[in-house]
């Protein structure tokens, strides 16, 4: 009788903790999908306002594609923010004592480790979809574009815009950009600076390192902080 007791408290154990695990999964993937909705809701409506207020232009010079790459920049934005408050232990800590009322609220804050790299994930997704729409399209519409259409479309080159005299090449531009001009310019290079942390971030991530060699793991992630 003792060993039969044991057996049901043993089966209702194992019941309970995969109820758990199904709720887990399910709260998991309810904030994913509303966390997707959300950042490309917000990346659509940024990119509308860049293409139709702040640069009327910009798709007939640089093309579709800078809708694309606007919104991805939006993205990441959203996403580097929720990223680091993802990392933050004491603040997930705090809130959390003021919504444990709520189970599934509690049950994501819970999961803030699966939710970090989730969110990582995301970011290189916007990130490679930035960069590829920039290459493919702004790049070489930039070389065959005339002097006046980018200078007109462009907002350094307009009065009373103070970060003109930070950019490189100078702006207004002088001549039209030569690819490697365009490579050079201080968007890409810090574009392609923060590519390569991102993607250096996402290596030392991945389990196989993180188990190999926590210290690497551990180092990329507080410089990039």
């Amino acid at each position: 009788q003792s060993i039969s007791v044991t057996s049901g408290e043993v089966k209702a154990a194992s019941s309970k903790e995969a109820a758990l695990a199904r709720k887990y999964r399910d709260v998991g993937w309810i904030f994913r999908v509303a966390f997707l909705a959300f950042t490309l809701a917000a990346s659509v409506g940024y990119a509308l306002y860049v293409v139709l207020h702040s640069y009327p232009t910009a798709i007939s010079v640089l093309g579709f594609a800078i809708f694309l790459a606007r919104g991805c920049a939006m993205g990441v934005m959203l996403c580097t923010g929720l990223l680091f408050l993802s990392a933050s232990q004491a603040a997930i800590s705090a809130f959390r004592y003021y919504v444990e009322r709520w189970p599934k609220v509690v049950i994501v804050l819970d999961a803030r480790k699966e939710i970090h790299m989730f969110i990582g994930r995301a970011i290189l997704v916007f990130a490679l979809v930035h960069s590829l729409c920039h290459l493919a399209s702004t790049v070489p519409n930039m070389m065959t574009s005339s002097l006046e259409e980018l200078n007109d479309m462009m907002g350094c080159a307009r009065k009373g815009v103070l970060v003109s005299s930070l950019l490189l090449p100078e702006c207004p531009l002088k001549e039209v950009p030569t690819f490697w001009g365009v490579l050079g310019s201080v968007p890409v290079v810090t574009g392609l600076l923060l590519g390569a942390l991102l993607t250096l971030g996402g290596l030392m991530a991945r389990k196989s390192v993180r188990r190999s060699c926590f210290s690497w793991f551990r180092i990329t992630h507080q410089f990039m902080a």
